[in-house]
């Protein structure tokens, strides 16, 4: 009987070591005695799914999955209530976040929006053009290597919305824009076109980044866009002619 024990034993204990490896996911005891999930740093798992509960407490917050190449679903339910800025950056082949029941978070095509404001783009979808009209959230897109092109009609981009999209080479900013940060964009090293069919935001558009800028022919520009900017030409992109702006040289 001590010998079957013995075998017995062993095997218990390399099963509850592959279980733990296999979730991907560490918990941190946070002072309101609810627990946040965190995804191990060496985790090579591509779906991990958030409890409700560890140890009989309440699993309330995701923190640092940021920076993984392996992860390309995460899901989670209600017991959600916070999720730490910059959570899923540079996640560059996650496909898609999913929520259910909840009243802070859900979900649209696999990417992640709060109070109607996306937070989270899932970096690796695979659509070369993206178009979006809910406010965007800083660094709400990261990495996301398969993007090219973004059309946008949000009324607020915030500063740094777009991080490091080193394929993107096109963006086009609807008339319903209102609010868009100068420092929008950050390390897109390849954005040729900023195409701006909208009149309300050229007054104060300073950036120094962009090779071509399409503006409204009777856009208002800013003294700052002139200092860096100089008129080239006229074009036309969907039918709508443009002025065209290159970096002075």
């Amino acid at each position: 009987m001590k010998k079957a024990i013995l075998l017995i034993l062993p095997s218990l204990l390399f099963l509850t070591s592959c279980k733990k490896k296999d979730k991907g996911i560490k918990y941190e005891l946070n002072f309101n005695n609810t627990y946040t999930a965190i995804l191990e740093s060496s985790s090579t798992v591509k779906s991990v799914s958030i409890p409700k509960k560890h140890n009989g407490k309440k699993v309330t917050e995701i923190s640092g999955f940021r920076n993984n190449a392996y992860i390309e679903e995460v899901t989670f339910t209600k017991n959600i209530t916070k999720i730490e800025d910059g959570s899923f950056m540079f996640c560059e082949n996650l496909k898609k976040i999913k929520v259910s029941d909840s009243e802070y978070y859900t979900t649209i095509d696999g990417s992640l929006y709060q109070n109607d404001n996306l937070i989270v783009y899932a970096s690796g979808i695979t659509n070369e053009v993206v178009e979006m009209d809910k406010n965007i959230k800083s660094k709400a897109f990261t990495i996301a290597p398969n993007i090219k092109e973004l059309k946008i009609n949000s009324k607020v981009i915030e500063e740094n919305a777009f991080y490091f999209l080193e394929n993107l080479t096109l963006i086009y900013l609807g008339e319903n824009v209102e609010t868009l940060s100068n420092s929008f964009q950050l390390g897109n090293t390849k954005l040729e076109k900023l195409i701006i069919n909208n009149t309300k935001i050229t007054e104060n558009l300073d950036i120094d980044n962009v090779s071509k800028v399409y503006v409204l022919n009777d856009a208002t520009l800013s003294n700052e866009f002139l200092e860096n900017y100089e008129y080239k030409n006229n074009d036309t992109y969907n039918s709508v002619t443009y002025m065209v702006y290159e970096v002075k040289k």
